[in-house]
């Protein structure tokens, strides 16, 4: 060490510069280089949040047929699964009853970008698992209730999520009956529950016959 000190101090100026430079290229070399290796990698959160919520695909949407638009008339829709009254006044409809499943979504009529919209989906448990359905609102961690559908028993999620600048609410209801799920869901723009547009899901719910 002494031998070093006396060589660097017997050395001209701009030698002893390119040293100190050297031993501190160095010096970071090492320190960069304990660091990539006591660091662990970092995950990418989106990615894992992403990964961790199921989804469920929706059975592809076709015009049933032209609903009655006479004013304040009553329309059944007759699925192989179940069957809905409904005013055409009120709601337009769109669905299929293809491969023994069904597939309907009620839409308010008016325009307004609120417009709340209903969504009555059964398929094969196989396809449409009632589980599936389930963890994702529980992953999304909304309030859930033990309700009756036509004498079946189910279970109702409420929520909203957000999703760009607005959230929408949501009241999920679940069940399954004779290996075939069902989920009615009620979807609007807001953070809250609307009470209006609560008891006329309601409605649809009481003149829903269930097969």
């Amino acid at each position: 060490m002494d031998r070093f000190l006396e060589s660097f101090q017997e050395r001209s100026t701009p030698q002893k510069v390119l040293i100190i430079v050297g031993l501190t290229i160095l010096f970071l070399l090492v320190l960069a280089i304990l660091y990539l290796i006591t660091t662990p990698p970092r995950s990418n959160t989106n990615q894992v949040e992403n990964t961790q919520v199921p989804q469920v695909t929706a059975i592809p949407i076709k015009t049933i047929n032209t609903f009655p638009a006479n004013t304040n008339a009553n329309y059944t829709y007759v699925g192989n699964h179940f069957q809905i009254t409904f005013s055409t006044d009120t709601y337009t409809a769109s669905g299929n009853k293809d491969n023994g499943e069904d597939h309907i979504v009620l839409k308010y009529k008016n325009t307004d970008l609120t417009t709340p919209f209903i969504d009555i989906q059964v398929a094969s448990s196989a396809k449409l698992p009632v589980q599936r359905i389930i963890d994702i609102f529980q992953y999304r961690q909304f309030t859930h209730n033990d309700v009756v559908i036509d004498r079946n028993n189910a279970i109702e999620y409420t929520g909203s999520i957000e999703r760009g600048d607005s959230f929408i609410y949501d009241t999920v209801v679940v069940f399954t009956r004779n290996n075939f799920t069902y989920k009615i869901e009620l979807s609007y723009q807001s953070s809250k529950e609307d009470p209006a547009i609560q008891e006329a899901f309601n409605k649809i719910l009481s003149n829903t016959i269930i097969y």
